[in-house]
């Protein structure tokens, strides 16, 4: 009897022409997120990678009189996700997530400032804290974002991540900001928790020969005083 041989595995003609594999394969997905009646809470399930198994993934902190909101951070997530930007299953909108409609709200305010603060959280704050749950973000993670502006201020100047004094200053402002307003702001979609961990912490210090040990704002002080003077 001739031994049987397994078939050759069929291939798409469409693969193998550059679409790569993996989180960032396929079409963009588009999620419906659904309300889970005996959990009070939007539930989305998402494909992270072509051909993979849907995952459902929580949206906390959203109303079930809100499906416009579900379906725009849903959307969000799934881009997220896709990206290999991934979060622990079930713990819903990140701090990206959450700083990016942030910041789509600043912009409709007008406020003049939004396209640089857009590039200062892309490229300090996001790397560090980006991936974790907004609503659980913990001082200490907090901590770790601001010994990372220290490092870069400790950098020397020709280096690519090295930053000013003000540069860090300004992050750090920018940071108590969108944690305050994840508590205290006007628009009650963006509270997103009910806590803010950056209470206390001290920010980013300049380290030089006229500062050594104070904050910027001291800082700015101790030169107004000295050009006063």
């Amino acid at each position: 009897m001739t031994p049987m041989t397994s078939a050759a595995p069929v291939t798409s003609k469409r693969a193998g022409k550059g679409r790569p594999s993996g989180n960032k394969g396929g079409r963009p997905a588009n999620p419906t997120p659904k309300w889970d009646v005996d959990r009070k809470v939007w539930v989305v399930r998402i494909t992270r990678i072509v051909n993979g198994p849907q995952e459902p993934y929580d949206l906390p902190g959203i109303r079930e009189n809100q499906p416009e909101k579900a379906s725009a951070i849903a959307k969000m997530l799934s881009i997220k996700l896709r990206n290999g930007e991934a979060v622990p299953m079930g713990e819903g909108e990140t701090f990206s997530i959450w700083a990016e409609r942030w910041m789509d709200e600043r912009a409709a305010r007008g406020l003049s400032s939004v396209a640089d603060d857009r590039g200062r959280m892309r490229k300090h704050v996001i790397p560090i804290i980006g991936v974790h749950p907004m609503a659980t973000i913990t001082r200490d993670q907090i901590e770790c974002l601001v010994e990372d502006l220290d490092r870069k201020i400790d950098l020397d100047d020709a280096e690519d991540e090295a930053i000013g004094w003000k540069t860090a200053f300004n992050i750090w402002g920018l940071v108590t900001k969108a944690f305050d307003d994840a508590v205290n702001s006007k628009k009650r979609d963006l509270r997103a928790r009910a806590d803010n961990p950056c209470t206390g912490i001290k920010g980013s210090y300049f380290y030089g020969s006229a500062g050594v040990g104070l904050s910027a704002p001291c800082r700015t002080l101790c030169d107004l005083s000295s050009w006063v003077s």
